[in-house]
């Protein structure tokens, strides 16, 4: 068995255990309520995961201890839409030099590229590590950052369009 694998076991609550930590042996249902006493001889299940029981479960209700493998998405949906919004920008950049190969300005590296970059990587990492040290939902990245993307887009190539923007 893989020290990282998780293994639900069921196994009976033995005298002296620290079933609850700060919780003082309460099961919680994930919102912080109370969900009744678990005293020596009760079944559980148990997940252990790297020889640590890191989840217990009676009666459909599970508490967690801080050690418990976590699905953190938010970081994976950042590093995708990075790669998306990289992707669509390089197909706009490259779509402008197709279609005007002698004057593609706005659309160069300096300065609305360089720009760009930093932008699309700020937001993406931001809102990424921003939602998982606070605990939001993955589908919260996405929809932060593609608005504040295209308003940044927008704002660059409005003031470089009317040459409010000085090059750097």
């Amino acid at each position: 068995m893989d020290a990282g694998t998780l293994v639900p076991q069921a196994f009976a609550v033995g005298a002296g255990w620290d079933v609850g930590g700060a919780d003082d042996g309460a099961a919680s249902d994930g919102h912080g309520r109370q969900q009744g006493q678990l005293k020596p001889g009760d079944q559980v299940t148990g997940t252990i995961w790297r020889r640590t029981i890191v989840a217990l479960s009676k009666d459909g209700v599970r508490q967690h201890t801080s050690e418990a493998p976590r699905d953190e998405l938010q970081m994976n949906a950042a590093l995708g839409l990075l790669a998306g919004l990289l992707a669509a920008l390089t197909f706009v950049f490259g779509a402008v030099r197709l279609v005007r190969p002698r004057s593609p300005e706005p659309f160069t590296w300096d300065p609305y590229g360089r720009r760009m970059l930093i932008t699309v990587l700020s937001a993406c990492f931001g809102a990424g590590l921003l939602t998982v040290w606070a605990g939001i939902p993955w589908p919260t990245v996405p929809a932060v950052v593609v608005p504040v993307v295209a308003y940044a887009a927008g704002v660059m190539y409005r003031g470089l369009h009317h040459g409010v923007a000085g090059r750097t």
